[in-house]
């Protein structure tokens, strides 16, 4: 019986830390459950194109062949690619008509980010009645992977593997909106999207990372879903406190979109988006990283591109 009465206390604590005081997100939790649980069979299945689309931009023999290959047995993908490619993101300076025009001006690693996008969002970001809170989620994630290539890039690290932990790092937020909506009728009244938010940032990791596994992702990109809320000090790789930080870019620049405050104000102070950048938890993600101010500054001097990128991929 005490045994009995600690693991309940114990999953009592589990549930305050995930849902807090909310009894509705703690329902929701708990229908939920967690992933250790739940067959394999129940987690959504990586998309078949997005699966040969990871493995060739894994291969180092890969070539735009390859790529055109599978584009051309996949034509709304094809169309996807076009569009994207003739969007202010990647200005063009004629308009692209065809689809080798496409491949032969994007090359090898722009196709491979924007093809797998595609794919991840029309085959897992799809959940019936919540398409508001999906369009945020899928803003989230493509936004996330912009600033983790430029965060990359300014640290001269692989940007390729940066983008995909990036887009990926809170793959678990749809997969768990899934089993919500499995069940969700159920409830009197439905849950609002603020209730299921919150069950969704508590329990997203976890099934993230079971996910990623099941897909059998890169490890680097596991590390990147189970660590980027708190990274490992000194981890050799450098993939979730990248993650980390661009995770805060991105909701940084809500706050800052949302003020208005992107230039100096009156009292000459730095802009709102860096500034905010400078304190907890975010500093500590600078430091690990080793950027200086004037690193996070060239950073923040690619937001504009990162804003038609993220225009650019959502479809």
């Amino acid at each position: 019986m005490i045994a009995t009465s600690t693991e309940a206390a114990l999953q009592d604590q589990i549930l305050n830390d995930i849902a807090g005081p909310d009894p509705a997100a703690h329902e929701l939790v708990e229908r939920c459950g967690r992933p250790e649980g739940v067959s394999l069979d129940e987690l959504p299945m990586l998309p078949r194109v997005a699966t040969e689309i990871l493995l060739l931009a894994r291969d180092p023999d890969a070539d735009l062949a390859r790529m055109a290959a599978l584009l051309h047995h996949d034509m709304v993908l094809a169309g996807h690619v076009l569009r994207i490619a003739n969007s202010p993101a990647y200005l063009p300076r004629t308009p692209i008509v065809s689809l080798q025009q496409a491949i032969t001006r994007l090359g090898l690693s722009t196709l491979t980010e924007i093809s797998l996008a595609a794919s991840l969002q029309s085959g897992v970001f799809k959940t019936p009645g919540r398409e508001e809170l999906l369009v945020q989620l899928w803003r989230d994630a493509v936004a996330t992977a912009a600033w983790a290539r430029e965060i990359a890039r300014q640290l001269r690290n692989n940007a390729e593997s940066a983008f995909l932990g990036g887009l990926l790092h809170a793959i678990g937020k749809p997969v768990v909106l899934i089993r919500i909506a499995s069940f969700e009728n159920e409830f009197t009244p439905r849950p609002d999207d603020a209730t299921v938010a919150i069950a969704l940032d508590g329990l997203y990791v976890d099934w993230g990372l079971a996910l990623a596994r099941h897909w059998g992702l890169p490890e680097e990109v596991n590390c990147a879903i189970e660590h980027h809320l708190e990274p490992v000090p000194d981890d050799p790789s450098l993939l979730p406190a990248i993650v980390g930080l661009a995770r805060h870019l991105v909701r940084d620049s809500h706050n800052v979109e949302a003020d208005s405050a992107l230039d100096a104000d009156a009292a000459g102070n730095a802009p709102a988006f860096s500034r905010n950048l400078a304190g907890d938890p975010q500093g500590s993600l600078l430091a690990s990283l080793n950027l200086y101010p004037e690193d996070l500054e060239a950073i923040l001097g690619h937001r504009e591109a990162v804003q038609l990128q993220v225009s650019a991929l959502l479809l």
